[in-house]
């Protein structure tokens, strides 16, 4: 099927493949040939669908290469592949908020036979708002994802026992394999850099024995709060009686993106308030009880306050 048998709503697939990445998109990689299916067209503000025309289901497997934004077919803003038969969406698959390509597979033996289509959707305006496929086919054998792995491995009879990897930052943190179970034998470390895309490297050093795991920066810091949830944090400093007042917002990265509430995302955290300790050895900051800082006058009202979904 040519890309001009497909029919097309919106604007963000344009009116045929793309030639790569487009413009301010981070690279996209691990298509195959000289073009590709990117609704990054004018960014990710664009939305559209791009549906295949009818075809018989003759092979067992819909192997095809996807990457993009990860929002799924049931959300309110789909970036995502989907396998319609008889009207109906029977299989679904997204990228992983990541542009470079990797393989991916429905087994659809029970599908034999059944007229289907292949509708591609980009219903999300927002951060990683966009889909890429690329080699759509059918086939008798299971497409494989290749490994996009950074890392570093330590390695038992040639097998991998443990893994770690870096946090998309160039600041080197410490971590540590615990070798316990492995004491008399053999092992081997093994650096990857299977990543073509966005982060797609590692940086590693000090590989060092010890008796004692090695802390990361996390590990080792005094924390204000804890938990992922004290996010963002801004304080007032003209509180009456001299007091530093602090809330955050309830939320994460982690997830922020993908929350499942409608109209309100999250809420601001209870009022803290703020001091600090002199110890014999260095100076450090508390976070005082929320019962302190909701004494001060109108700062009680802080704590209710929710932040609704762009």
């Amino acid at each position: 099927m040519g890309r001009t048998d497909w029919t097309t709503t919106g604007d963000a697939f344009g009116t045929g493949p793309a030639q790569g990445t487009l413009p301010n998109q981070q690279q996209a990689t691990g298509y195959l040939g000289n073009g590709l299916v990117n609704s990054y067209l004018n960014g990710d503000a664009t939305t559209g669908t791009l549906i295949s025309p009818t075809f018989t289901i003759d092979r067992k497997y819909l192997d095809f290469l996807i990457g993009g934004g990860c929002h799924a077919a049931s959300s309110d803003a789909p970036t995502a592949v989907e396998l319609v038969v008889d009207g109906k969406v029977v299989r679904s698959a997204t990228g992983a908020n990541a542009e470079a390509l990797n393989w991916a597979s429905w087994d659809i033996s029970v599908l034999q036979g059944k007229q289907a289509q292949i509708r591609f959707v980009d219903a999300n305006t927002g951060s990683w708002g966009h889909i890429n496929l690329d080699q759509v086919v059918l086939s008798d054998t299971q497409a494989q994802p290749h490994s996009n792995e950074t890392g570093a491995n330590l390695l038992v009879d040639g097998k991998v026992v443990q893994s770690a990897t870096g946090a998309n930052s160039k600041n080197l943190d410490w971590a540590s394999f615990n070798t316990t179970a492995y004491k008399g034998k053999q092992v081997q470390l093994q650096i990857v850099d299977a990543n073509t895309g966005g982060w797609g490297h590692v940086l590693a050093d000090q590989f060092t024995a010890a008796d004692k795991p090695a802390q990361s920066v996390t590990q080792r810091a005094h924390r204000l709060d804890y938990g992922q949830d004290f996010y963002a944090a801004n304080s007032f400093n003209d509180v009456p009686g001299g007091r530093r007042v602090m809330t955050a917002w309830m939320n994460s990265w982690n997830y922020g993106g993908s929350i499942p509430t409608s109209p309100w995302r999250s809420a601001d955290t209870f009022p803290r308030q703020l001091s600090t300790l002199l110890p014999s050895r260095s100076c450090c900051l508390r976070l005082g009880s929320a019962d302190a800082a909701a004494r001060v006058g109108s700062a009680s009202s802080l704590g209710g306050l929710q932040r609704p979904a762009p």
